[in-house]
């Protein structure tokens, strides 16, 4: 839908266009991460992935990098926590 939305805006209001839907994209993505982390440390581990990953698609371009940052570090805790259970 906001794909359309920007196709069919004026050239001279797309950019500004773009870049508001990309900070609405980043905030959207970002709620999604702070799910996963919520969802970390009550033990859902598997939800937390689906929420991270989830993060990461729906961010922009130029934070994409950030978000994966994030998957990875979230997976890497999950790893430690598992060890500890099974420790």
């Amino acid at each position: 839908e906001s794909e359309r939305a920007l196709a069919l805006a004026p050239e001279s209001e797309k950019e500004k266009f773009q870049g508001k839907l990309d900070r609405l994209r980043e905030m959207i993505a970002d709620a999604h991460d702070t799910l996963a982390w919520a969802l970390f440390f009550n033990g859902e581990y598997e939800e937390a992935v689906a929420e991270s990953e989830r993060a990461l698609g729906l961010a922009p371009e130029g934070t994409k990098e950030q978000f994966q940052g994030q998957l990875d570090r979230l997976r890497g805790m999950i790893d430690e926590a598992r060890a500890e259970e099974d420790g």
